[in-house]
């Protein structure tokens, strides 16, 4: 190679690092935390949380939210490097090694599926109408949109659960739990990361992290957000959020599939199998009584 060449393969290599996002390639420090999930599992929401419980006096927006708790897909390592320490990420990565404080949220994949669904929808990565049986095969195989890089549902899931799950470095929450008891899980985070919270504090961080009010907040910074710029409008970012909504949604046959393909690891982390359910409701009163 002649030396005009390896000169111009350096700059470009510079210009990429300076340019491209950080994602895995990310310099990691001791002090990170993290808040990590498989997309559309609920990481927004839990940075709501992990922000408005670290500034109570500083209700945290979308745009104040790329500030305190930066993304890991939005600006390059450099930048990055620049920030206060102790850093708090959000991104999606699978297991990483080097990631020592994690809060890891897992949320049922029949309603991580519908969410991404509308999600790519939104972002136009699928057309209108876009065939809910063949979006199914695509999520199960990871082949829509950003998906590839981060794997099916239960990779990433086991990636960080064989590794990590009982690591005290490593906090998992499980989206219905956030819903159904709130006040609980909040405390969970509080403790995990070292905040004396009053349950007065903690009950406005909840408040001040409702569905209801990110969708007002959403509204308004839409078109300044780098994650919902230049997408749907009429499709909104913060959906309902509702536990067990792919149950009016989705067919049978396409619960099934996931049920088949990641089965063992919804039970491990308590989700109900319909295929199972059903298989009981057929037996004899005695036989289901005593299964």
């Amino acid at each position: 190679m002649n030396p005009l060449s390896r000169r111009l393969r350096r700059y470009a290599r510079v210009v990429l690092e300076r340019y491209q996002v950080a994602g895995r390639r990310l310099t990691v420090f001791p002090d990170d935390t993290f808040l990590l999930s498989y997309p559309k599992s609920g990481n927004t929401w839990l940075r709501f949380w992990m922000g408005n419980l670290l500034h109570p006096n500083d209700p945290l927006t979308f745009l104040k939210m790329e500030e305190r708790i930066r993304s890991i897909y939005t600006l390059p390592d450099h930048q990055l490097r620049q920030i206060t320490k102790p850093r708090f990420l959000t991104g999606h990565e699978c297991f990483d090694p080097r990631y020592k404080k994690v809060i890891y949220i897992v949320r049922d994949p029949r309603d991580v599926l519908i969410s991404s669904y509308w999600f790519h929808t939104k972002l136009r990565a699928i057309p209108e109408g876009y065939p809910m049986d063949a979006y199914v095969s695509r999520w199960l195989a990871a082949d829509v949109y950003d998906l590839p890089s981060f794997g099916t549902w239960n990779e990433h899931v086991l990636s960080w659960l064989a590794t990590r799950r009982d690591h005290p470095g490593f906090l998992l929450l499980r989206y219905e739990d956030m819903k159904r008891n709130p006040e609980r899980e909040i405390a969970r985070v509080a403790c995990f990361m070292g905040v004396n919270a009053s349950p007065q504090r903690l009950a406005r961080v909840i408040e001040l992290s409702s569905a209801d009010r990110m969708r007002e907040l959403e509204k308004t910074e839409h078109h300044s957000w780098a994650v919902t710029r230049g997408s749907r409008t009429d499709i909104p970012f913060v959906g309902k959020g509702v536990s067990g909504d792919w149950q009016s949604i989705l067919a049978a046959e396409m619960a099934g599939r996931i049920e088949a393909a990641f089965g063992a690891t919804m039970k491990s982390l308590g989700y109900e199998l319909t295929q199972e359910t059903a298989a009981v409701s057929t037996l004899p009163h005695s036989q289901a009584t005593s299964a």
